[in-house]
């Protein structure tokens, strides 16, 4: 694990807390970060952030931060699942700007569409969630309430965040937008870095209409929810935290 050499800090979220603060792994120079387990060794690096870089901060070789709770506490591995770069594309959010509680909320639908054997959809995740910004990050609420909110450390994640990078050219393909028509400039998928208009752009997420009918929206709720009723109530479903 080694520092970013090329590092551009850009404040780039609207509010001061983000801005201020420093990685917890940076500010005691620990030089190593407890939890390493972030997908496949050989695909992806984890980079030790510098006391100037912050969460908000745009970085150079496609590095962007990841808190280390949605790792090591809910079980998310990179590269990223269909369903969670769909949630991040549709939302125009970066990784850091998702509150973890949402991340935790996001794995617990993933589980529970698997247990079902249906498809985990951003269409049907937003027929039970809408987006809600807080003052800095952003949050994922139940329109009815059927998961409990994650526990534990979550309310000192702040501070516990590193960089993430990917090593080779395949890797890099699992963010970027394929090549269209020759051309050759490739985009992220994703936002890699929080910026002002993604988080005011937030605020009319939860009322904007996902791309189909109101009608299907509906229908695409009852049916989760009634299979949702299906689940073993109780049943573990992060690394025994999360439960339904």
């Amino acid at each position: 694990m080694a520092n970013e050499e090329a590092v551009t800090p850009v404040s780039s979220w609207l509010g001061e807390e983000p801005i201020e603060t420093e990685s917890t792994f940076a500010i005691y120079g620990v030089g190593e970060i407890p939890f390493g387990s972030i997908g496949e060794a050989e695909d992806w690096e984890l980079v030790l952030p510098s006391t100037s870089d912050r969460v908000c901060s745009e970085y150079e070789n496609h590095a962007f931060p990841m808190y280390e709770v949605v790792f090591k506490d809910m079980g998310f591995q990179l590269p990223f699942l269909d369903f969670q770069q769909e949630v991040l594309c549709w939302t125009k959010l970066s990784p850091s700007q998702i509150h973890p509680n949402s991340y935790a909320f996001m794995r617990a639908f993933e589980l529970v569409c698997d247990y079902l054997r249906i498809l985990a959809s951003n269409n049907v995740f937003f027929t039970i969630f809408t987006v809600q910004r807080g003052a800095y990050w952003v949050s994922f609420r139940q329109t009815h309430k059927m998961f409990e909110i994650f526990v534990g450390k979550v309310r000192s994640f702040k501070e516990c965040f590193f960089l993430v990078r990917p090593k080779n050219e395949a890797t890099l393909d699992t963010l970027l937008e394929a090549v269209k028509d020759g051309v050759q400039e490739r985009h992220p998928l994703f936002h890699l870095f929080g910026l002002k208009t993604t988080l005011a752009m937030s605020q009319k997420i939860s009322t904007e209409p996902l791309p189909v009918s109101q009608r299907k929206r509906q229908m695409c709720a009852n049916n989760f929810r009634r299979l949702f009723s299906l689940f073993p109530r109780g049943s573990k479903l992060t690394n025994g935290e999360t439960h339904c």
